[in-house]
């Protein structure tokens, strides 16, 4: 009889059951992925590249372990509020606690079993999807990846279970300690703020401070390093908290204060609602909004990573290639490509001295790479030749030493005229360089010539700009993956943990809408008022996660040499689709909560 009333609860929430498990599925699922790509012996084996992203992942799965360890709880509270009248209901009706928190803890069990079959299997076509990406649309070369991988598959259900386990009995242990009476009221609690003017100035200025502090440790990293990060976290961190528990709540009383704004419709209803709830959503908010600004953060800075690919690379050398005596298939892969620029350097060798044309230098100067701590930028060499001197030992040739050590790493450099270049009894070489129109759309063409140089030079380690670039594609795309999958599961469950803490509260606004509805308030002002007050609690944490990105992204010019706000508008896109969507839904189930049921006509 029990199990049939439950499963007619349950069936009668199904929607709020329905998020629910769409968040614990897809953070299974991310998990599972994360792990199979971090251990996957076929996967990892023989690469570099691969061993790196496998540490990457691994980091990934730390941090997602930790989000879904709060996620857990929030929907573990929101779980047990959602049935808690029905609990107390059973209670009178002579069910015995004990029997009632075996039930519970038993159908805290069976969501765990069905969720993690679902996210498991979501997640093994995850991880054969993104190894796939990897390995072909990447160009990178790996085994037999094995996407249901017995390890990994034994790591997501041993967490997951024992959170599971943990989660039950935190719940049984909450429903022991409640009487009846507790159980039927609910949430009906108070949760009235008094704000003390001095009290609230106070630490509304530490709240200002702190996240000062914050935003100066992060916008200097260069200075602070290591330590200016931990210093960030640690007062970005506090000043969000007081942020909520103060600056809120005095923002509130001012707009209660404001006649225009305070006057009009219901706002004087809306404003005291979120007035009387604030202290309550404090630590939510806080928490949200620490989570929205890393999950956005993380999709930035994997944009960010993306596009630093190739101009990480250009620091190797200003050419696109370079090809010492090229071969009639390499003249052939040169002629097909698209260059901007391209020049023939002739020289000779004799003892340990390579002697370089000087007519050639004169009429193509070659480019270089400057450092600076803007990062590489590509020059062209400016200074005038001096003949017959060691480059690498004339400070007056630097840039001329700088440029043709792309051409030659092996031997003492000398540029002579043609008169001295013809006397050297050696056979004339050539080297070609080649600056492209587009680097990756020419990426299967300096592959080819990569694989010519290695089959011409066995056993030598190649030096070029495509296997700087294919080395540094392996090592970031990790991160890469890492930051958008980390992302997105941390935007869906931080929206769901907000949307949980609000529906967890909707029980004590019934009567308060209700009383609305019989002085006469029109259903489609209560709508606005209701509409209006969740805008604003969904509103302020993503307008202060949006201020901590923007500042945020500036500490990672410490790392990087571009454009750190590259393509920022995506992941803010993104973030802005998946949060509308769970403010959607969270009206929806509030709404059907807290209003009157329609009789007839409506108002």
């Amino acid at each position: 009889m029990l199990l049939k009333l439950s499963l007619s609860g349950m069936k009668s929430k199904r929607k709020e059951y329905i998020i629910l498990f769409m968040g614990l599925i897809m953070s299974i699922a991310i998990f599972y992925m994360f792990e199979t790509l971090a251990i996957n012996k076929s996967f990892l084996e023989g690469s570099t590249p691969y061993e790196f992203m496998g540490i990457v992942f691994h980091a990934g799965t730390v941090l997602l372990a930790i989000i879904t360890v709060v996620y857990i709880l929030y929907a573990n509270a929101f779980l047990l509020t959602l049935r808690q009248k029905e609990y107390g209901m059973y209670m009178m009706l002579g069910a015995k606690k004990n029997k009632i928190a075996q039930f519970m803890f038993i159908e805290t069990i069976v969501i765990a079993a069905i969720t993690l079959v679902v996210g498991i299997l979501i997640g093994t076509g995850l991880a054969k999807g993104v190894s796939t990406l990897l390995m072909n649309r990447l160009g990178l070369e790996g085994g037999n990846f094995e996407a249901l991988y017995p390890q990994s598959l034994l790591i997501t259900v041993l967490f997951f279970i024992v959170l599971f386990v943990i989660a039950g009995i935190i719940n049984v242990i909450k429903l022991t300690r409640l009487t009846v009476l507790q159980l039927l009221n609910g949430t009906e609690t108070s949760e009235r703020v008094v704000i003390s003017t001095s009290k609230k100035v106070i630490e509304g200025l530490l709240a200002v401070i702190l996240l000062a502090i914050g935003y100066y440790c992060m916008i200097d990293l260069k200075k602070l390093q290591v330590a200016g990060m931990f210093i960030a976290l640690v007062t970005i961190s506090l000043g969000t908290y007081f942020f909520f528990k103060t600056l809120l709540p005095l923002l509130i009383v001012r707009l209660q204060k404001t006649p225009h704004f305070n006057d009009r419709n219901i706002n004087r209803f809306t404003l005291a609602q979120l007035r009387f709830r604030v202290s309550d959503l404090t630590k939510v908010l806080s928490l949200v909004t620490m989570l929205i600004a890393l999950a956005v953060g993380s999709m930035a800075v994997a944009l960010v990573f993306n596009n630093n690919m190739l101009e990480a690379s250009s620091g190797t050398t200003a050419y696109d290639s370079i090809i010492k005596n090229p071969t009639v298939a390499e003249k052939n892969i040169l002629a097909k490509m698209d260059t901007t620029e391209k020049a023939i350097y002739r020289f000779k060798n004799k003892g340990e001295i390579s002697y370089f044309l000087q007519s050639d230098l004169e009429k193509t100067p070659l480019n270089y790479s400057k450092y600076d701590e803007n990062g590489a930028e590509v020059l062209k060499v400016k200074q005038k030749i001096k003949t017959n001197r060691s480059l690498y030992e004339d400070d007056s040739m630097s840039e001329w030493s700088n440029a043709i050590s792309q051409l030659e790493t092996e031997r003492e450099v000398k540029i002579i005229a043609q008169r001295d270049f013809d006397k050297i009894n050696s056979k004339t070489e050539n080297v070609v360089t080649t600056v492209l129109n587009d680097f990756t759309a020419n990426s299967k063409e300096l592959a080819a010539l990569d694989k010519i140089t290695a089959d011409r030079y066995p056993g030598k380690e190649i030096y070029s700009k495509y296997s700087a670039y294919n080395m540094m594609r392996g090592m970031f795309s990790g991160i890469i993956f890492m930051g958008l999958f980390l992302g997105f599961a941390f935007l869906a469950m931080m929206a769901s943990c907000l949307m949980f803490k609000i529906l967890v509260g909707a029980p004590s606004d019934i009567k308060r809408y209700d009383m609305l509805n019989k002085i006469g308030v029109k259903r489609k002002l209560l709508f606005k008022s209701l509409n209006y007050e969740l805008v604003l609690i969904f509103i302020f944490p993503a307008l202060l996660a949006s201020v901590h990105v923007l500042v945020g992204m500036k500490m990672f010019e410490f790392f990087l040499s571009l454009n750190v706000y590259f393509k920022i508008w995506i992941p803010f896109a993104i973030f802005i689709v998946i949060y509308g969507i769970y403010y959607l839904i969270t009206v929806s189930l509030y709404q059907n909560v807290v209003l009157p049921k329609k009789k007839g006509k409506s108002n």
